[in-house]
């Protein structure tokens, strides 16, 4: 108890975020959303099943890697894509888009957490409307490079780097960010 009640009072002045990229909280509070509707109002106060276990960490600690996850899309003509992309794309940031035979640049917001949204709804727009095109995401750009040359149907989206300082202010003012937006 004694670190709980020292963990709500820094919550009172510090931000506390939820990061939950395995889904496994996700899947506790599905379990848990479940069971409780079997349980008596005294089973409900303590039972093991209300309670996840968390690792609480500071994302200003320099040992931990802050880095976005790029996107692969899978089975899209890559003329048409980067047409479309391209045709969507506003602002004056840069966003390396890289298909096995060229690289390609489309603009983008200054700010790189606005890039990820317009990004993320670009791609969610264009899966809908083109049933055979998959996405996939992607830890790390020698990674993402690995896989654009060795699958020819494959087009990467190298998105930008997150500065972690500005992490907070951005939610506080704009909400949550899309899925699979950075790794820690």
């Amino acid at each position: 108890q004694p670190i709980l009640d020292a963990i709500s009072l820094q919550v009172e002045h510090n931000p506390l975020v939820v990061g939950d990229g395995n889904h496994s909280l996700a899947a506790a509070k599905v379990i848990w959303e479940t069971m409780k509707e079997t349980l008596s109002p005294e089973q409900l106060v303590n039972h093991p099943a209300r309670y996840a276990m968390v690792e609480l960490i500071s994302i200003y600690d320099s040992g931990l890697a802050f880095e976005p996850i790029h996107r692969v899309i899978f089975n899209a003509d890559s003329d048409d894509f980067i047409s479309e992309f391209n045709r969507a794309s506003y602002g004056s940031e840069p966003l390396r888009v890289i298909t096995p035979e060229k690289e390609h640049f489309i603009l983008t917001p200054e700010s790189p957490f606005d890039t990820i949204h317009w990004v993320q709804g670009f791609l969610d727009q264009y899966l809908e409307s083109h049933k055979d095109v998959s996405i996939d995401y992607v830890h790390g750009s020698s990674s993402l490079q690995t896989i654009i040359r060795y699958n020819k149907s494959a087009i990467g989206i190298v998105m930008p780097p997150l500065e972690r300082h500005a992490l907070f202010p951005y939610i506080n003012d704009h909400g949550a960010l899309p899925r699979k937006s950075f790794s820690l």
